[in-house]
């Protein structure tokens, strides 16, 4: 890697200088108003954050009410899609909130409403999370239409105590699907009783992680 030094270092300093200035002057402007549109947050986001700061500058402009309601719901999308919002219990006041209209693309919209109204969903995830001490479910509410995305969840780092789930819900219950990591995510609240699936790897797995080899060495 060549080490930049002299004028040539300076110049980048300087550029990097800029930016920043740049980047602080649009976020500061950016509480100093309502957003109006899906794009003007989500060239926001996009421009100005990486995955780890999207979702904390998205929730810190819905807190202080400066998106108007197509902001707030693209904006929901990008930062939750593109940012790291899984952790944060502001997630569910969001998606309890969202339209689903706005909050999804054509693509995820025509999907949605091709499901029909009773949908199985699933979770991969480490048994851990299925039952905490006193036995009660604390899923989290990420969960995916498609039971090999499941496995791939569940068992692609070879933990022990991993297992898939699965969950009879209302079409309705489901808030959002997102479809732009081909995970086919569904966000969902409320279903009937938690299945054990497997815990262990499929015929399922094994043929889906085979079709990610050959697309991943497949000449572009």
């Amino acid at each position: 890697m060549r080490v930049l030094e002299g004028k040539e270092l300076e110049d980048y300093l300087k550029q990097m200088q800029e930016w920043e200035a740049k980047k602080a002057k649009a976020i500061e402007d950016a509480f100093q108003r309502e957003i109006e549109t899906g794009d003007d947050i989500t060239n926001l986001l996009w421009t100005y954050t990486d995955s780890n700061l999207r979702w904390e500058l998205f929730a810190d402009l819905a807190e202080k009410d400066k998106l108007s309601d197509e902001a707030f719901n693209k904006g929901l999308a990008t930062a939750w899609t593109e940012g790291r919002g899984t952790g944060d219990f502001r997630a569910i006041q969001y998606f309890m909130r969202c339209k689903k209209e706005l909050v999804m693309n054509e693509e995820e919209l025509a999907y949605y409403n091709r499901l029909p109204d009773k949908v199985t969903l699933y979770r991969g995830c480490s048994m851990d999370e299925y039952e905490d001490e006193d036995g009660d479910s604390c899923f989290g509410i990420s969960w995916t239409t498609s039971r090999e995305i499941a496995e791939f969840f569940a068992f692609r780092n070879e933990q022990e105590d991993t297992a898939v789930y699965s969950i009879e819900v209302d079409k309705e219950d489901i808030k959002a699907v997102f479809l732009s990591r081909n995970e086919f995510e569904a966000i969902c609240f409320g279903g009937d009783e938690v299945t054990l699936v497997t815990d262990e790897p499929t015929e399922l797995y094994t043929k889906y992680m085979e079709r990610r080899k050959q697309e991943l060495f497949q000449p572009k």
